[in-house]
């Protein structure tokens, strides 16, 4: 699955300076090497699910290397006749320094 569509809010969160330096790679290369399998089983399965929107918190690796836990919310939608999946990522609350 590769990055289509990056806003604003995800490029600051995985550190991009623009989003054209993750439109069209693989999402998978931006999880973390300790999940990145648990979290490519969980693509796999979602694609395939008949639920509406699925959840999972695996932790991703922002462009300058550090790590991000978010949690990941995907839908599953049609996109030009084909089956299609929307993520939207948020920073888990245990990043967030007060």
């Amino acid at each position: 699955m590769l990055f289509r569509y990056i806003n604003p809010a995800c490029q600051q969160l995985l550190g991009t300076s623009s989003p054209e330096e993750l439109l069209g790679t693989s999402i998978g290369h931006r999880v973390a090497d300790a999940c990145r399998d648990e979290f490519m089983a969980w693509l796999t399965r979602s694609h395939s699910s008949r639920n509406t929107t699925l959840t999972f918190t695996p932790v991703f690796l922002r462009m300058d290397g550090s790590e991000i836990a978010c949690t990941v919310s995907a839908a599953l939608i049609e996109h030009k006749k084909k089956a299609s999946m929307i993520m939207y990522l948020r920073e888990t609350i245990h990043n967030i320094k007060s």
